[in-house]
């Protein structure tokens, strides 16, 4: 039945499901669509097919599934001593959200190839947010200022949009190197250039620790006899990339001034852009204010979503931290902390435990899920959907390779 499963992969009906819902839940645009009555009709289907596992008897009760509901219950909790209910509540409504589909996905999967298949899906659904993105680009505005996407009056965040696009070439880099069939890696490298320029021209230094990090030191890891080849060809990538974002003048506009500021800070390298220099002292007033408030009520924190009401009361505007860490502490305390990353954590020490095995799945559990904890010091992961998605493939990753080491053992013995 095992095998049967391998070679079948995803039903057709489910891949149609995942990869209509996952585009639509990338896009802010497409998520308050009809007043998000669509997002919310494709949660709803995922729901039912849930249910229906479960009266099956189908339905898996993994480790997964037991973090999200414990990190759902502190949520909820924290409405009783929240500063706003309403911002509790958005959190919780996410959080309801995530449960349902990525739940449903950790159920889903159980096989290398169905693994591949998910990570194929959140390809796809990047590639159809991707011409949507170039087709809403303003090109006259390239090379001044960072990419800007605004339609129907609302604004995608840049952060958003590069951090998307570049995790989706990490994606794109894995799934390339499982195809066998040229024309499928032709055209994986297609898509790789398309989200590598969006996640440039976004101008997010994230997205270009992504670009930089994740699908390199994944092949690097993975290719145990070409790992000299592969330290050349990135340090000369790193090289010829930080050249000529720093030495053209549209690609500095957009994001070499955002890397030379942040330099700036750590190096004392003179930063030539004022603005974004004074962007990254607010962030780092923001990160000290964020402890502050932690030590205020360090076990259980002030209710998550209240940093924005203690920001604002103390500088006159409301804002999130811009550091899920930090958010997560003055929310939740270290409880919501400790739970929150307990996940992550594990991933980490399970992967570390198999890496001389030298699996695709191994590394990509843990390549995703160091690059995730990298990226929660500028961004808030727990409310990002493309970062709970990375964190069930990461899940799944690590738990597949241990079933099919497993499985495989108990051959062994059989023979």
């Amino acid at each position: 039945m095992t095998n049967e499963r391998d070679m079948s992969g995803l039903s057709k009906f489910h891949k149609l499901i995942l990869l209509i819902y996952i585009s639509v839940q990338l896009n802010p645009y497409a998520t308050s669509a009809m007043g998000g009555i669509f997002q919310w009709a494709l949660i709803a289907t995922i729901g039912i097919l849930f249910f229906i596992r479960s009266v099956q008897g189908k339905l898996v009760i993994n480790r997964y599934i037991i973090w999200l509901t414990m990190f759902i219950f502190l949520l909820v909790s924290s409405l009783l001593w929240t500063k706003n209910i309403e911002y509790t509540f958005g959190y919780i409504k996410n959080g309801v959200l995530i449960i349902i589909t990525l739940g449903y996905i950790s159920n889903l999967v159980k096989t290398k190839k169905e693994l591949f298949e998910i990570i194929s899906i959140f390809v796809y659904a990047a590639a159809i947010n991707a011409l949507f993105i170039i087709l809403l680009i303003d090109f006259s505005s390239l090379g001044l200022s960072r990419l800007r996407i605004i339609f129907d009056g609302y604004e995608w965040n840049a952060n958003r949009i590069g951090t998307l696009m570049a995790l989706a070439t990490y994606a794109n880099i894995v799934i390339r190197n499982q195809n066998t069939i040229k024309i499928n890696k032709n055209f994986n490298s297609f898509l790789a250039l398309v989200f590598s320029v969006i996640a440039l021209i976004s101008g997010s230094r994230q997205a270009f620790f992504v670009l930089v990090f994740s699908p390199l030191m994944y092949l690097y890891l993975l290719n145990k006899r070409k790992r000299i080849k592969y330290i050349l060809i990135g340090s000369i990538s790193m090289y010829f990339l930080f050249f000529i974002v720093m030495n053209n003048q549209a690609l500095f506009n957009m994001i070499g001034m955002r890397i030379q500021s942040l330099l700036s800070i750590f190096l004392s390298v003179e930063s030539k852009s004022q603005a974004v220099q004074y962007s990254d002292e607010v962030r780092l007033l923001m990160m000290r204010f964020g402890l502050k408030e932690f030590m205020n009520n360090p076990i259980i924190g002030h209710g998550m979503g209240s940093y924005k009401v203690l920001y604002g009361l103390n500088f006159g505007r409301e804002m999130y931290a811009h550091n899920n860490y930090i958010e997560l502490l003055v929310g939740l305390g270290m409880t919501g902390f400790i739970v929150y990353y307990y996940i992550l954590v594990n991933i980490v020490k399970q992967s570390l435990r198999y890496i001389k095995k030298g699996s695709c799945l191994v590394l990509f559990s843990l390549i995703t899920t160091f690059t995730l904890l990298v990226l929660d010091i500028g961004s808030i992961g727990v409310s990002s959907y493309y970062s709970q998605l990375f964190i069930c493939l990461a899940y799944l990753s690590i738990h597949v390779y241990k079933k099919e080491k497993t499985t495989h053992q108990s051959k062994s013995v059989e023979r």
